[in-house]
């Protein structure tokens, strides 16, 4: 797993910008879990100075091995953006099927941690407990993600939650990151039933959710400003 600081190399074909041999470039690592726009998907950011003819192309660390591929580039060309191979290689028999769905429960997580160590942390928590003492709720205690709205109670299960809801894990594995979260169910198939764990009123409860398709062509992108509906 390529780290902050790691020198990696960008491949293509700049073209008339530069040559029409193959090109390679190199930068290192600036992010290694970038969420950009809308996509629910994460990148790894390269502080790398490219030019057209790059998009799409191979990403290799310095011993040669394939990062990944980077679909596209900041406009001034300092920035590049690789969709890791893992990822990748989880939308592969996705790929073969020729349909690639989106998982959906129509949910806005947001991030919520106990520990105070850090600024950002307590900024969130803040926010939480402002927009749910609005609506007379409590933030819950303990560490997890919380539900701070449900868009579409008919995705799926998504009608078994409730707005302020902690969810502490889904399918036994820890949730402490929305935009986790959000990518889990995404990358999940539709029908797939996935357990979660919630805290609600301080009782912890085991709920089944099936996750629902969602529909591209009836809805815009989703928005990752800081609530993500999934």
């Amino acid at each position: 797993k390529p780290r902050v600081g790691d020198t990696i190399l960008f491949g293509g074909f700049p073209g008339a910008v530069v040559s029409l041999q193959p090109t390679f470039i190199v930068g290192m690592v600036a992010n290694e879990g970038a969420f950009v726009g809308g996509y629910a998907s994460r990148f790894v950011a390269a502080d790398i100075n490219v030019c057209k003819g790059f998009n799409g192309a191979p990403v290799f660390d310095k011993d040669g091995r394939v990062l990944g591929t980077s679909p596209f580039l900041t406009s001034d060309g300092k920035f590049a953006f690789y969709v890791p191979s893992g990822i990748i290689l989880r939308a592969l028999p996705r790929l073969y099927k020729g349909d690639i769905k989106t998982g959906w429960l129509g949910i806005s997580p947001s991030n919520l941690l106990s520990t105070k160590s850090f600024r950002y942390d307590g900024y969130v928590k803040a926010g939480a407990e402002k927009y749910l003492g609005r609506l007379g709720l409590e933030v819950p205690e303990g560490d997890g993600v919380v539900i701070m709205s449900i868009a579409e109670p008919d995705a799926g299960d998504a009608g078994k939650l409730k707005v302020g809801d902690l969810v502490v894990s889904v399918n036994g594995a820890k949730q402490t990151d929305a935009r986790e979260l959000v990518l889990l169910i995404a990358e999940t198939e539709p029908g797939t039933t996935l357990k979660f764990a919630v805290v609600r009123g301080g009782k912890t409860m085991n709920l089944d959710l099936k996750v629902d398709e969602y529909a591209w062509k009836k809805r815009a992108a989703p928005s990752q400003g800081g609530q993500e509906h999934r």
